[in-house]
């Protein structure tokens, strides 16, 4: 015998289980060794934590994309995302790629023609200047020939003017 004190406690419950068990129940002599392993692992593994069983997802990974849907893994449930519906642990504990989708196919490809319809994703166009109707453009200076003075930000009466003259200045040209 074990000098361990915890083991011959065990030793002394598992005695006790098992002979009374075998006086209130027919066990034939070959099944009583099973019987008293069974209740040695028992009462060995009381107090311990349960060993997780590993998990069989709802479906196959490969069958969890399909044009329409994603299915998860945990549950079965369906979507055509899911990216609020699982949690940051899901591809770790499936071993999924960090490229396995979690939008339906079929969803990203309409989402896609959606945003390409509407403009986004093209790059900008260049702005063409516009002409101005105020007088022609000196082509090797690129600068105008006459000022414009319609325009009240470039108009030299602006650095001489008062607040009250600004203002009014500013008035008079959006009413124009």
């Amino acid at each position: 015998m074990s000098d361990n004190p915890a083991v011959q406690a065990t030793q002394s419950l598992v005695t006790q289980i098992v002979s009374g068990y075998v006086k209130k129940n027919q066990v034939a002599l070959a099944d009583i060794s099973t019987v008293i392993n069974t209740v040695f692992k028992s009462l060995v593994s009381l107090g311990k934590a349960p060993e997780p069983s590993p998990q069989v997802p709802a479906v196959s990974i490969r069958q969890s994309v399909r044009p329409t849907h994603v299915v998860c893994l945990e549950c079965g449930a369906r979507g055509k995302i899911l990216r609020r519906h699982l949690r940051e642990s899901h591809r770790a504990k499936w071993g999924l790629s960090p490229d396995h989708p979690i939008t339906a196919p079929g969803y990203s490809q309409e989402r896609s023609a959606f945003a390409k319809k509407i403009g986004l994703g093209r790059r900008a166009s260049p702005r063409r200047r516009r002409r101005s109707s105020s007088g022609p453009l000196n082509i090797d200076k690129r600068e105008r020939t006459t000022p414009r003075t319609d325009y009240p930000l470039l108009s030299p009466a602006r650095s001489s003017a008062s607040a009250s003259n600004w203002s009014a200045m500013r008035r008079s040209s959006a009413a124009n």
